[in-house]
């Protein structure tokens, strides 16, 4: 049901891609179509944790999260939704909910053989609540018009570099001494 949600945003955003007239419009598009993609995917990856971990766990972190995860993905869809409307304020609002995920979102699941809940700390998300409150002020100066195209390309090389960073470990081996 979730990625049926992200994906009418994700045809909707494509489809304002494709009417957009000016660089900026597709440049911010194309910013948050990738975002919609990896969201959707996070958001997948949550919700299957959080029920698989429901199944053999009685944590109270697990509500909590639960809730946190819900109020992040329902802004996320919002800021993705109005993309139509303003994609400044639609890159605002993803952000916002990326700021508030990384500030109160206290555990990661881990689901490998075993179920565990690493504790996660403020200080274990600075470097990721750096880069949200950086994107969020690229996204302030672009809406003052603080050039508008170089900080339109500056939140879609901070996308890339994201999605890149995250998915290029995944290739990495996990133990170097193998």
């Amino acid at each position: 049901m979730i990625l049926l949600l992200f994906s009418f945003a994700g045809v909707n955003i494509f489809y304002q891609l494709t009417i957009s007239t000016n660089w900026n419009d597709q440049i911010l598009c194309l910013t948050i179509f990738m975002m919609c993609l990896e969201q959707a995917k996070m958001a997948t990856v949550d919700f299957t944790n959080i029920r698989i971990s429901k199944k053999y766990l009685r944590d109270p972190q697990l509500d909590n999260f639960l809730i946190i995860t819900s109020i992040t993905i329902t802004m996320e869809l919002l800021g993705f939704y109005l993309v139509s409307f303003s994609k400044d304020w639609s890159i605002a609002i993803i952000l916002i909910s990326l700021i508030f995920f990384n500030s109160f979102a206290k555990i990661n699941i881990l689901v490998l053989k075993i179920i565990s809940i690493e504790c996660s700390g403020i200080f274990q998300r600075i470097p990721v609540l750096t880069a949200n409150y950086l994107g969020l002020g690229i996204m302030i100066l672009k809406m003052f018009n603080f050039f508008p195209i170089i900080m339109s390309l500056i939140l879609l090389n901070m996308t890339l570099v994201y999605i890149t960073i995250k998915y290029s470990s995944n290739l990495l081996p996990n133990n170097i001494n193998n």
